[in-house]
């Protein structure tokens, strides 16, 4: 991994959350990140960009110095194996809906996703990038 995405990883995220999703934080600042804004990760945040509720479900990574603002999100195993309650999906579910409603970008990714399909893991993440440039959706 870069150095400074290490660096940046263990100033900014939780031991707990660098465990359980440590794959994921390394292809999304390595692969994604890192390239697009020369390895320079001091205006990316950590964590859930509304409410500073824990929960073990996911983990998110958020870019608010554009028109619109963007968050990305790694889904838990809980969440993709379908073991998580009725509480903790409704949370989850919850937790998109009040991005959505404030007019925010948002992009689920899992490290299957990641693994299989980087480049289109790759192309969701410069079109993500576009829309909050110009503020709208656009189509081409």
């Amino acid at each position: 991994m870069h150095p400074n995405a290490e660096r940046w990883l263990l100033k900014h995220v939780s031991e707990e959350q660098r465990e359980e999703f440590r794959e994921e934080y390394r292809f999304f600042l390595q692969e994604l990140w890192g390239p697009l804004f020369n390895y320079q990760y001091d205006r990316l945040r950590s964590g859930y960009p509304l409410l500073h509720i824990p929960f073990q479900t996911s983990a998110y990574l958020y870019y608010t110095d554009l028109k619109r603002p963007l968050a990305f999100e790694f889904v838990g195993e809980r969440i993709k194996s379908g073991q998580c309650t009725v509480k903790e999906y409704d949370a989850y579910t919850n937790r998109w809906n009040r991005l959505a409603i404030r007019d925010w970008v948002h992009f689920r990714f899992t490290l299957e996703m990641f693994e299989e399909r980087p480049d289109v893991c790759k192309d969701v993440m410069r079109r993500g990038l576009l829309i909050c440039e110009k503020g709208h959706v656009f189509m081409h």
